[in-house]
């Protein structure tokens, strides 16, 4: 049994391969391609944009902020077909509660028509929206998420990456 390269957990199935390296899904492989360039980054630079970020407009709406990643899942079945997903926004929290509840409405109405994971699944994943959508759980308004972190860094690398300018 092969261990995945970036967080070393074994891989039973499936896999990613990228030349010689291994890894359990996408997220640890393109994890593990951004890690060198992000430690290339100065962290004052990545500091500054974090902040930036968190303090500035809404990219969704240009409203005011904080903004943060929010999280939101939806679920969709079809008799013996059922597909669970979810989605990341940089945004503030009015359109991450926005994205949560137009997700939840979604899986309320899409959700139960498949057996038996539409049925079981249907309820976990509303119960996650609304707890979300309440603000019982998610990203604070006075600090920046990890997660928020995460796309700032893979952002100014991939700026850099590129030869434009990581400002903003």
């Amino acid at each position: 049994m092969q261990a995945c390269d970036q967080c070393g957990s074994r891989i039973l199935f499936g896999g990613v391969n990228q030349g010689l390296r291994r890894f359990c899904g996408e997220a640890c492989a393109h994890q593990a391609y951004w890690a060198p360039r992000v430690r290339a980054i100065p962290a004052a630079v990545i500091e500054e944009r974090l902040r930036r970020t968190h303090e500035g407009q809404c990219p969704k709406c240009q409203g005011p902020g904080p903004v943060d990643v929010h999280f939101s899942c939806w679920v969709y079945s079809a008799m013996f077909f059922t597909r669970f997903g979810s989605r990341a926004e940089v945004c503030c929290r009015s359109c991450g509660r926005s994205n949560q509840l137009r997700d939840g409405l979604f899986s309320m109405a899409f959700g139960w028509w498949g057996l038996p994971m539409g049925l079981l699944g249907t309820p976990i994943v509303l119960f996650r929206d609304m707890v979300a959508a309440v603000g019982l759980v998610g990203p604070r308004a006075d600090t920046p998420s990890p997660a928020l972190r995460d796309v700032i860094e893979v952002r100014t690398a991939a700026e850099r990456r590129d030869g434009r300018d990581a400002q903003a």
